[in-house]
Order: C-alpha cells, then sequence, then structure tokens
C-alpha cells in the first residue's frame, strides 16, 4: 500500500514540473532569480508604465471582451512581458506577450509576425514575440495553457516616449482536463492591446 502512495507522489510531482507556464501561478520575487550565469541580464529589470489595456477572444472556455487587468509589465533590458487577464464568460482568460531580443526603449513601430510558437519576421528588425494563453474557471485556476502558434504585432509610436501595442494570437487545437471532464478546444484567437511608457 505505501508504494503505491509514494509511487502516486511522485507520478503527481513530475506532473506538476512538466506543466508549461501558467498552469500554476508562482511568485519567485526579484531578489530570488539566480542570474548570476545570465550573460545576457545586466541588471536592468523595470516595471513598466502600461495603461489602456484590452484582452478580446476566446481562450479555452472561456470568452472575455473588454477592458483587462495588467498583471505584469517588466522590461530586463534585452526583452519585456506584458500579462493582461480579463474576467469574462465561464471565468477568466489571459494572455502573457513576451519580447525578446530588444528591450522596450528599442522596439520599433511596424508589424511583426511569428509563426510557429516564437520566431518572428518583421518590418523593423529582429526582435521575436510570443504569447500564452491561458484560462481556468477563476483568475489564477488555469486549466487552459497553450502557446499560440502564430501571433500578428503592431507597434504604434503615439508620441517619442509612449507605444501602443496591439496583438492577435492564435491558438492551435487542444483538450483541457480541469472541469471534470476531457474537452477537446477547438483552435481560439484572442487580442491584447496596452500602451506602454518607453
Amino acid at each position: 500500500m505505501k508504494t503505491i502512495d509514494a509511487l502516486t507522489r511522485l507520478t503527481f510531482a513530475a506532473a506538476l514540473i512538466g506543466m508549461s507556464g501558467c498552469m500554476y501561478d508562482l511568485d519567485f520575487g526579484e531578489d530570488s532569480w539566480d542570474d548570476s550565469d545570465d550573460i545576457y541580464y545586466d541588471g536592468s529589470y523595470s516595471e513598466l508604465d502600461a495603461s489602456a489595456a484590452a484582452l478580446d477572444g476566446e481562450l479555452g472556455l472561456v470568452q472575455v471582451d473588454g477592458d483587462a487587468r495588467i498583471y505584469e509589465a517588466s522590461d530586463w533590458g534585452y526583452g519585456a512581458s506584458i500579462e493582461l487577464r480579463n474576467d469574462g464568460a465561464g471565468g477568466t482568460g489571459m494572455n502573457r506577450l513576451d519580447i525578446d531580443g530588444v528591450s522596450i526603449t528599442e522596439l520599433e513601430p511596424g508589424t511583426y509576425v511569428s509563426e510557429g510558437g516564437y520566431y518572428t519576421t518583421s518590418s523593423t528588425g529582429d526582435p521575436n514575440f510570443s504569447v500564452t494563453g491561458c484560462s481556468g474557471p477563476d483568475d489564477g485556476n488555469w486549466d487552459y495553457d497553450v502557446t499560440a502558434d502564430e501571433v500578428v504585432v503592431t507597434v504604434t509610436e503615439i508620441d517619442a516616449w509612449t507605444v501602443r501595442i496591439d496583438w492577435t494570437a492564435t491558438f492551435p487545437e487542444t483538450s483541457t482536463y480541469g472541469r471534470g471532464e476531457p474537452t477537446d478546444i477547438p483552435s481560439n484567437t484572442s487580442s491584447g492591446t496596452v500602451v506602454v511608457v518607453r
């Protein structure tokens, strides 16, 4: 009997470690990340001044539409992350836009297209974009967690210090298991927008 209990615990721990991005919300805090061996990180982490956020579309079993909460907006010198959350029909939905290769201050106006997850072709340069989409019955309780296989990002300069970032993310077909029974989820699309001070 004890062997089954130990095996069950080991299986659960392995599944937890293997989960992707937002199946669990962990806050390691700014001081607990060991960046001593990271040749790209120069210690220039900063919170971004972000506003006017909206998140619309389908994310798993959730439909969102309208103003969104800015859960995170940060820049670390060679990239940035912006996470929007919105309550909607069926629960809460989330998009996390990750920008790699440039800081927000270096992000040039233009349209960027990413297909296949992360690599981008663009009209202006070489930043890479990805979007993770999550949803669940309530905020932070995610049962849908998928990386978009196509992302279109448009950066519009409002003035010399401010940009608006708009994106549309298309997520592949998948399944969700968090609400009692397995449910097949067709391809979903969501759109986000946020204004960021450089």
